[in-house]
């Protein structure tokens, strides 16, 4: 039986991402103990959207990459704002994110050689915590939504 914790990833499938996500993000989590996946990672033949709410309502820590505001990126960052799945936001340029999450601590990260192993030590970071309930997330859902409203 696997006991890990499973982690779900929500970026664009563009080729630009899959190093970041191949080379950073999922070496990151796994060695702090997490099974990661995005979307591409099935390989059913089904509706895409099915894997992706599949991956969401499995998680138990979602890693959203707003970089590039992806319209289906936010759109799926909605749903598990909705769900109250703690998450972990990144960007490579905090003048991109949308007002209503900038106030939310957002893990600015680079590309750049020198700097990427900022970008995967915060992840392990907060991946442990989280594993150890150290720590909590909030989402505009959780902070503002009165709690006899929430439905999960």
């Amino acid at each position: 039986m696997n006991n890990k914790l499973k982690a779900f990833v929500l970026m664009p499938f563009d080729p630009e991402f899959k190093s970041i996500y191949e080379d950073l993000i999922k070496p990151a989590l796994e060695e702090v103990g997490y099974e990661v996946a995005r979307a591409d990672s099935f390989f059913d033949q089904q509706n895409i959207l099915r894997d992706i709410i599949r991956g969401i309502a499995e998680a138990k820590l979602i890693v959203a990459d707003l970089t590039a505001i992806n319209s289906n990126v936010l759109y799926e960052l909605g749903v598990c704002h909705g769900l109250q799945i703690p998450t972990i936001l990144l960007t490579q340029s905090i003048e991109v994110v949308p007002f209503d999450l900038r106030p939310y601590r957002i893990q600015i990260y680079s590309t750049r050689f020198d700097e990427v192993k900022k970008l995967k030590d915060a992840l392990k970071e907060i991946g442990e915590r989280h594993k150890n309930r150290e720590i909590t997330f909030g989402s505009p859902v959780t902070d503002f939504l009165p709690k006899d409203l929430l439905c999960i």
